[in-house]
């Protein structure tokens, strides 16, 4: 079941709503059913927030569409309307910026927490989500590499004051 009945979502001659769905872009005339950004005080459901929770996890659309316009079908001819286009790309960059929040977190709690947190340290150490320039980031592998290279040098000479190993 979708967040919009196909009534509110189809005008009366049947025809895709578009403009009129949204307040900040309605006429005067029309009866909005959503907004599409954040306000101090939103008085209807706000796409934007739908679209977040939905697409973070989920970036096909699918999970939003069903829960908000029930078809794809609705959703696809909104979504190339040239007027809806910055609200889009908006909402994408907010999802997207969310779902790396999440997946650095998690990089986070491997290094901290897992049993092989290499990987992860290195790639943050590296810095491979800001896009640096190739040398900067071969500056960052060699550091990584030194400081890797070097956490097994000092296990090897523990674990041999220890006698573990000869």
């Amino acid at each position: 079941m979708s967040l919009f009945t196909p009534e509110e979502l189809y005008g009366p001659a049947g025809h895709l709503r578009s403009r009129a769905l949204f307040k900040e872009v309605c006429r005067p005339v029309d009866d909005p059913i959503m907004q599409l950004k954040p306000s101090l005080r939103p008085t209807l459901p706000v796409l934007r927030d739908y679209y977040i929770q939905y697409c973070v996890t989920d970036p096909s659309e699918s999970l939003f569409v069903d829960a908000v316009f029930g078809d794809v079908l609705f959703w696809n001819p909104i979504k190339e309307c040239q007027w809806f286009q910055p609200y889009y790309e908006e909402y994408k960059e907010a999802a997207n910026l969310k779902r790396k929040s999440i997946a650095f977190q998690a990089l986070m709690q491997e290094v901290q927490e897992g049993k092989n947190p290499t990987t992860a340290a290195k790639y943050l150490i590296e810095e491979g989500w800001n896009g640096r320039s190739t040398k900067a980031r071969e500056k960052a592998r060699k550091s990584a590499n030194q400081a890797y290279e070097q956490t097994i040098a000092d296990d090897l000479s523990r674990l041999k004051e220890q006698g573990l190993i000869n």
